[in-house]
């Protein structure tokens, strides 16, 4: 398989979300995140979180494209998501809330609520957590993994209508931009939470850099280390803009070509294990737990703190869990590539 760069980009956009955590974990709002501080109206986090689902639409669509077969597809999916989002729920069950909260607190547990849940890929419904800490929730971030799912059911859907084709990913590409800079969309009614479509206002911002993504496998742009760099110029703009969603358009858009440069010009060497994964599920509650037990804890001291340990729970994640899950992939499904020019990328998606 080709080399690439997916699983170290994939880990960085993990500890982007770390860094970007840890000063609201501690003081409860973004005033003091590093590019807040800096003038931006987009935290590193929520530009990780566009990567990712940028490096999903990339991939993801392009293995529809290779292996067209629904029941496969939605197998694949389902074995790369759900293992580890169970056990990282189990995590913040069993340990993180006994270890936050008051002694009666398996009493007060609805395990109903708690199954539905999980299987929504939601985060767990806990008694209040973490008295006293400006954030009671145990795992936050995980509200992202129901909406790439959501990303994944799309491509699915589109595929079985024979829609995925890279004018229809285009379409809604620019359909997503406008909704987003209508200032009606923003209204209660599409930021309310529905069950199956979560808050449509949401979907529609996280379809964009999804969307980027998906014609980037469509398109297949050529590689250039200065349409990088002036790619990268683009997003520094449009984070210094005052208007978010246009922030969020420009940011979306870009990173899926700079991600999709990044994978091969410089190949890293190393290789590393798909710890990335099991690193975003362990980060917040960790982080909480670190917070709650050193509350005078500053931010750099709290990031360089959690970093190591959520390394070692997402090796455990992959190598105890999602790596065995992984082998009960169906056989006989060629390997997502995407080509560019003289180059190949490939990934285990």
């Amino acid at each position: 398989m080709p080399a690439n760069n997916f699983t170290v980009l994939r880990l960085l956009l993990a500890t982007f979300v770390i860094v970007s955590h840890s000063p609201e974990v501690l003081s409860g709002n973004h005033a003091s995140e590093p590019l807040i501080a800096l003038g931006s109206c987009m935290t590193i986090g929520e530009l990780a979180v566009a990567g990712f689902f940028a490096i999903s639409g990339m991939l993801i669509v392009q293995s529809w494209n290779r292996s067209p077969r629904l029941i496969s597809y939605m197998a694949k999916r389902m074995l790369r998501i759900y293992p580890a989002f169970v056990l990282a729920s189990l995590f913040c069950i069993v340990v993180v809330g006994p270890l936050a909260t008051h002694s009666s607190y398996f009493a007060s547990l609805n395990p109903s609520r708690l199954i539905f849940s999980t299987l929504y890929l939601e985060e767990p419904e806990l008694p209040e957590l973490f008295s006293g800490r400006p954030y009671q929730n145990v795992n936050g971030p995980m509200w992202t993994i129901a909406y790439e799912f959501r990303c994944y059911l799309l491509v699915a859907a589109l595929g079985v209508a024979g829609l995925s084709c890279r004018w229809f990913w285009l379409f809604i590409l620019v359909t997503s931009c406008i909704l987003v800079l209508t200032p009606s969309f923003d209204s209660a009614y599409f930021s309310r939470t529905y069950r199956f479509v979560g808050r449509p206002y949401q979907f529609v911002l996280l379809l964009i850099p999804f969307c980027s993504g998906a014609c980037i496998c469509f398109f297949q742009p050529r590689v250039r280390a200065i349409w990088t760099l002036i790619a990268i110029v683009g997003v520094v703009c449009g984070l210094a803009c005052c208007d978010k969603p246009i922030a969020y358009i420009v940011a979306g858009v870009l990173l899926s070509y700079i991600f999709y440069c990044l994978a091969y010009l410089y190949i890293v060497k190393v290789r590393i294990p798909d710890v990335s994964y099991g690193v975003y599920l362990y980060a917040w509650p960790i982080q909480q737990l670190i917070a709650n037990e050193y509350p005078a804890i500053n931010p750099l001291l709290l990031t360089f703190s959690t970093i190591p340990i959520t390394f070692a729970f997402g090796a455990i994640s992959w190598y105890g869990l999602e790596q065995r899950f992984l082998r009960w992939k169906p056989s006989g499904i060629d390997p997502v590539t995407i080509e560019s020019g003289q180059a190949t990328v490939a990934a285990s998606q």
